[in-house]
């Protein structure tokens, strides 16, 4: 599963566009490559508390992206991520 992980972050790092995404998209990438180089210590060194610091970053990013991709988030309000009250077309360059 490990091997599996790394090829989905490495699609989500070349998925970003540094340019257009400015300070986010930099930040994302610094997250993605520490990420990689703990999987690949871990698989490495079978070492699981690696693989635990890798969750504690990614869990988080997880739930970030599970709230932009819910048209409910809660609140009552059903068009709180979209700007402006319009749809946003996500697309991907992966």
């Amino acid at each position: 599963y490990l091997r599996k992980a790394q090829d989905i972050i490495n699609e989500l790092s070349l998925a970003l566009n540094l340019k257009k995404g400015g300070e986010v998209a930099h930040r994302l990438e610094s997250l993605y490559q520490f990420m990689l180089r703990e999987l690949t210590q871990a698989n490495i060194h079978s070492e699981r508390k690696t693989i635990e610091s890798v969750l504690k970053v990614l869990i988080p990013l997880k739930e970030a992206w599970d709230q932009l991709m819910n048209p409910d988030n809660g609140n009552g309000n059903r068009n709180s991520h979209k700007p402006n009250g319009k749809n946003v077309k996500l697309t991907s360059r992966c």
